[in-house]
């Protein structure tokens, strides 16, 4: 068994990020690891109180961030 059993990428969207992404899956698949991407949603001003962060803000959040998973499909 590798010392390596999980590797997590962090995607931004730009394609450095998706390079290392790659890279993560080809090192992941010669030691037999699982490899996990996260990316990270930025607040704008699309949160103008707290309480729109309980009515719909969530499937905003979620948009975002699958846009940028999407763009890299292994």
């Amino acid at each position: 068994m590798s010392i390596y059993q999980k590797i997590l990428v962090a995607l931004d969207g730009s394609e450095e990020s998706f390079n290392a992404l790659r890279y993560a899956i080809n090192f992941g698949k010669k030691l037999k690891a699982e490899v996990l991407a996260l990316t990270v949603v930025q607040l704008k001003g699309e949160v103008s109180s707290a309480l729109s962060l309980f009515l719909g803000m969530e499937d905003l959040f979620k948009k975002g961030a699958e846009s940028i998973l999407k763009k890299q499909k292994p």
